[in-house]
């Protein structure tokens, strides 16, 4: 089924507007939509939570909603678009005034690849453990580093300064140094007490590092190397079923 922006984008509805979906480290903030003129193509949205600023950088933006597919499959959408103008007092229908802001949108509403763009955290219910290689040695996660966040671009870990009251070698990483990995997924089977176990290799590659992300820990930011399509299909299920986890979870509060 194609969906036209005035089926997907109604006033009232919650938004997600992801800028750079496409990146290693897309950024996405919470809006509510006001209103919308297909004859324009522009949508009004709420003032983003956390806020964005007019000498905000980016390159591409995507307004995103969760919406049942014909399937009544909670899937998400999106549609590609600008912010071409910042209005301090727009007029609400109950004449309250709230901060807002223009985007012109263009192209067609499409199923946002959200498995591929968004880094999600692993939970107790779907854990991820991995194994990392380099310059010939070996880390474990739990031991030597911690799993921050995946997704099939990439992963971030976070790696403590010291073990055992020693410096960690994983601290002297850099940009561009390479290595392999494998990962270990469990996700809840279709027996109660036979969860379901995969495991998938691929090499990465040292993207980002935040050497000050807390006064414990420095964060690296690995991007993966192209997937066996078997491996890249494993991992995005797993993904996608925790996504859907994640918002059934948050549904409940």
């Amino acid at each position: 089924m194609t969906y036209t922006p005035e089926k997907i984008f109604v006033p009232g509805k919650p938004i997600e507007i992801v800028f750079n979906i496409d990146s290693l480290s897309p950024v996405s903030r919470n809006s509510i939509i006001f209103d919308l003129n297909p004859k324009k193509k522009e949508i009004i949205v709420s003032q983003t939570t956390p806020n964005t600023g007019k000498f905000y950088s980016y390159e591409t933006l995507h307004i995103t909603t969760l919406k049942n597919n014909e399937l009544n499959q909670r899937t998400r959408f999106g549609i590609k678009g600008s912010i071409t103008g910042f209005i301090d007092n727009y007029k609400l229908n109950n004449q309250t005034t709230e901060p807002a802001l223009k985007i012109t949108y263009s192209g067609k509403v499409s199923e946002a690849n959200i498995r591929s763009a968004f880094r999600i955290k692993p939970n107790n219910v779907y854990s991820v453990m991995a194994k990392i290689i380099l310059k010939n040695k070996d880390y474990i996660s739990g031991k030597n580093f911690r799993i921050y966040d995946i997704s099939l671009t990439g992963m971030g870990i976070l790696i403590p300064n010291s073990l055992d009251r020693r410096k960690n070698p994983l601290i002297e990483l850099e940009l561009n140094d390479l290595g392999k990995i494998g990962i270990v997924m469990k996700s809840p089977g279709t027996e109660k007490d036979l969860p379901e176990i995969k495991k998938i290799f691929n090499r990465i590659k040292t993207v980002r590092i935040n050497r000050k992300f807390n006064e414990r820990y420095i964060l690296i930011g690995f991007k993966f190397g192209h997937w066996e399509r078997s491996h890249e299909e494993i991992l995005g299920k797993f993904i996608h079923q925790l996504q859907l986890f994640e918002i059934r979870h948050h549904q409940n509060y």
